[in-house]
């Protein structure tokens, strides 16, 4: 009698064992799922709260450049059941599938992410309708620290958590023609904005042109007497320092399309595209009218980038940017 009465206290300690378990588990699965997917309560933004500046961070993180179509819907924050040091944050936007193409995104249209909580870059992708897409990227720490802290500060921002001074003064047209490479991210700071930061840099670049292949100086500029006879090598290689130097400070549309290229001989004016200061208005030389090089890239949209380069000097001297 003695073991059965043991054997049944056993059986029964196994059970409550066992139901403790069970119990456990379903808190500890209840309360990571409400972590892994925080959106009711921990939506940071909606698409008319975004800044511009924020914008840019945005597309910088998303991968994506240059898109019209492009339109944030919210930033996230996502724990994990395992830590939350391990948060993550998600970030929502809509795009069109052309400019989705354009820029060349490749998202995940199969991954679950009430399942993904790991260390690394998640993204998804479905269709919103025939023409748009939903996108998600999901950024953690360890993967990404720059990205992290840039849906981080947005987060934050908007939450109204803590004070980040978030510039607006850029126009949809600069954004369009924003430097991305230099771009350093949001200052956490509530001092009063460099209003000149973005002039500072242009005026720079216009400075620091390379002689060897722009003009820089049209008061004193002059053809020569003939033709360098260049090739139309010659002449596209030339033409991609004008391609380059546009794309990171004016206008960047089709310009890195080389299959694309055109070269033409047309009779153009010359202008101050390359060498215009922030400040300074539009100039064309009418004294310099020429028949030159036009070298002309553009993207399937119709929006790209001229060149002109004169026949006489192989120089760079001006250019156009066109399209919507």
């Amino acid at each position: 009698m003695d073991n059965l009465k043991i054997l049944k206290r056993l059986i029964i300690g196994t059970i409550i064992f066992i139901i403790v378990l069970v119990a456990l588990y379903y808190v500890w699965l209840i309360n990571g799922v409400s972590k892994i997917d925080r959106k009711a309560d921990n939506k940071a933004s909606t698409s008319a709260e975004f800044t511009e500046e924020m914008i840019l961070d945005l597309r910088y993180v998303a991968g994506v450049v240059r898109s019209k179509s492009f339109k944030p819907l919210g930033v996230y924050i996502v724990g994990t059941p395992m830590s939350d040091d391990l948060d993550s944050y998600d970030f929502e936007f809509e795009i069109s599938k052309e400019d989705y193409e354009n820029n060349g995104l490749d998202y995940d249209s199969n991954i679950d992410f009430n399942t993904f909580y790991n260390s690394k870059e998640g993204t998804r992708v479905e269709e919103k309708d025939k023409n748009t897409l939903k996108c998600i990227i999901r950024i953690n720490q360890k993967y990404d620290e720059e990205k992290f802290y840039k849906l981080k500060k947005i987060y934050y921002a908007l939450k109204g958590i803590y004070d980040v001074y978030i510039p607006t003064e850029m126009t949809n047209t600069e954004i369009e023609k924003f430097d991305f490479s230099k771009y350093v991210g949001i200052q956490e700071t509530s001092s009063e904005p460099d209003h000149d930061d973005f002039a500072k840099r242009n005026d720079e670049a216009v400075e620091n042109l390379d002689p060897i292949f722009f003009v820089t100086d049209f008061t004193n500029y002059k053809q020569n007497d003939s033709d360098m006879y260049l090739t139309n090598r010659e002449v596209s290689g030339i033409a991609e320092k004008g391609f380059e130097e546009s794309s990171k400070r004016i206008a960047g549309e089709g310009a890195d399309n080389k299959e694309s290229e055109t070269i033409k001989k047309e009779e153009i004016v010359p202008n101050n595209y390359f060498t215009r200061k922030y400040n300074e208005p539009d100039k064309t030389y009418q004294g310099l009218k020429m028949e030159a090089f036009v070298v002309t890239r553009e993207n399937e949209m119709g929006n790209g980038i001229k060149v002109y380069i004169d026949p006489t000097t192989g120089l760079i001297v001006g250019g156009k940017a066109f399209g919507d």
